[in-house]
């Protein structure tokens, strides 16, 4: 992935998370603009109940293939399906950046 193109991803993601008027709307974007952007993928956003864990929103392709479940802080979790093929610098700042929202946004 060319690393301009990723770098105008985020940067637009981020302003326009801040846009947002809540956390779900905020969520609601980035789960589809990051399923578009990474064809192919699937992201799930969740809220933690004690030990039950419900649906908030998620947006891309379901693919069948087993989730890796991503702590946001205690009481958000994000789940991305399909994302072999994505570099890990890239993965650690999308998780960085969906961390950065539940922070502000919360």
């Amino acid at each position: 992935m060319d690393k301009t193109k990723f770098k105008k991803f985020v940067e637009s993601n981020l302003k326009e998370a801040f846009k947002q008027t809540n956390l779900k709307d905020a969520f609601k974007m980035l789960c589809e603009n990051t399923a578009e952007f990474y064809s192919g993928t699937q992201v799930v956003f969740a809220e933690r109940f004690t030990k039950r864990i419900e649906y908030i929103i998620g947006a891309g392709t379901e693919t069948f293939m087993p989730q890796e479940k991503i702590e946001l802080d205690e009481r958000y979790v994000v789940f991305l399906q399909s994302f072999e093929n994505v570099s890990a610098y890239e993965k650690d700042v999308l998780v960085s950046l969906f961390k950065l929202v539940v922070a502000v946004k919360r």
